[in-house]
């Protein structure tokens, strides 16, 4: 397994709200995009991957087969250690906000040998890269989203939205909490990505499939700088992070 990582202000924030997790001993990688405003929207970033990677870090690691029983397993860590982040995030902000609305998105994947198991709140998202094609795995949890998938916005009309960027679900904000979680199986060779809408509002799918095709499988660092650089140079209008996991399997 190989990773690359990039974390970036942009060009028109001061501060950077996105919290960034690559943590190869747990298999544990997260992308946070924090909001709540000067200071807070980082805090609540940083409590949420923090809180997420000590939650699994106490748990015991699964050893042998990766069957249907480990991966409900996993996924239900991951599913505790998201609501344990947003009763954390909550609470701090009774306790400090002065009513500010505080919350971050989280996109969380876990590595099983051959299997990865994902847990998501908010509009960061995953995507994997196998035969030659990016397809992103997660949905976003955005009221236009909804909107289209009801029929109401296609999806053409939800990228003009004046309302892209409320989101319906997020760790913190709602006193309730529902992320998605999924599993699934790795290919040799299969590259994912995690990314804030600091990238993927900025840049299509075809246009981030184009760089991992054009780069080495083993290049992912090239990869992640391309990504990034795509990102600023359409004005880099948000915070930019993204992970890039390579998986190759031992022999």
């Amino acid at each position: 397994m190989n990773v690359a990582y990039r974390t970036h202000p942009g060009k028109l924030r001061d501060e950077n709200q996105d919290t960034v997790l690559a943590d190869e001993d747990l298999g544990l990688f997260i992308v946070a995009d924090g909001m709540g405003g000067h200071q807070f929207g980082a805090r609540a970033s940083r409590m949420a991957v923090d809180r997420i990677q000590q939650h699994l870090a106490q748990q015991d690691r699964w050893t042998g087969e990766i069957t249907d029983q480990v991966l409900a397993e996993q996924k239900r860590h991951l599913t505790d250690a998201f609501l344990i982040a947003h009763h954390a995030i909550l609470d701090f902000a009774r306790e400090n906000a002065g009513g500010n609305i505080i919350g971050t998105t989280c996109t969380a994947v876990r590595m099983m040998h051959h299997r990865a198991v994902v847990c998501h709140i908010g509009d960061s998202g995953l995507y994997r890269y196998t035969n030659d094609a990016l397809t992103r795995l997660t949905q976003e949890h955005t009221l236009v989203q909804e909107l289209v998938d009801i029929g109401r916005l296609t999806p053409d009309q939800a990228l003009e939205s004046p309302y892209a960027n409320i989101l319906v679900r997020v760790l913190g904000v709602e006193e309730k909490c529902t992320p998605d979680t999924l599993d699934f199986a790795l290919s040799a060779g299969d590259v994912l990505l995690i990314c804030s809408d600091g990238l993927s509002k900025v840049a299509d799918v075809q246009e981030l499939e184009k760089i991992l095709k054009e780069a080495h499988p083993t290049a992912i660092e090239q990869a992640a700088d391309q990504m990034l650089d795509l990102a600023l140079s359409r004005g880099g209008p948000d915070n930019i992070s993204l992970i890039l996991i390579h998986y190759a399997p031992s022999p």
